[in-house]
């Protein structure tokens, strides 16, 4: 499978806006895309055990393992 371009990305972006889209709104739908893009490589990186045992904690909106005392 080949990665879309940046470009592809950001005319998928627009694409999926309304006519009536201001740039607030275009901010908005890339933050969105970020943050979710961000949790996706957290979620591959974080093994569940771990999370079920308690060994990952949230901190500043980001995931980080507690670190051993």
């Amino acid at each position: 499978m080949q990665t879309e371009s940046i470009r592809e990305q950001a005319r998928r972006l627009l694409d999926s806006l309304p006519d009536s889209a201001t740039r607030e709104d275009l901010m908005h739908l890339i933050y969105v895309r970020q943050a979710i893009e961000a949790g996706r490589k957290v979620s591959e990186t974080v093994d569940v055990k771990e999370v079920r045992k308690g060994s990952v904690c949230r901190n500043d909106g980001a995931l980080n393992a507690k670190r051993a005392r």
